[in-house]
C-alpha cells in the first residue's frame, strides 16, 4: 500500500466531498485524530507494519460519512 497516496486521497475527499452539515466529523476532526494517533504510537513505541495499520485506520474512521450520515 502507498500510505502517502491514501492520505492524500482521504484528506481531498473529505475536504471536497463531505456534506457541510457535519460540523465535527470533517477533515479537521480528521487530522486532529490524526496527529494526536501519531503522538500517542510514538509514546508507545508503534512502529513498522503495526503503525501503517493505526494510521489507515485513523483515516479511515470517518470515510464513510461522504456516502451517509446516520
Amino acid at each position: 500500500m502507498q500510505f502517502d497516496l491514501l492520505k492524500s486521497f482521504v484528506f481531498e475527499q473529505l475536504e471536497k466531498n463531505l456534506a457541510t452539515t457535519l460540523y465535527y466529523h470533517g477533515a479537521h476532526h480528521t487530522l486532529y485524530v490524526y496527529n494526536a494517533a501519531l503522538k500517542i504510537a510514538e509514546h508507545e513505541n508503534v512502529s513498522g507494519d503495526d503503525l501503517v495499520v493505526l494510521m489507515t485506520a485513523v483515516l479511515l474512521h470517518d470515510f464513510g460519512f461522504l456516502e451517509t450520515y446516520n
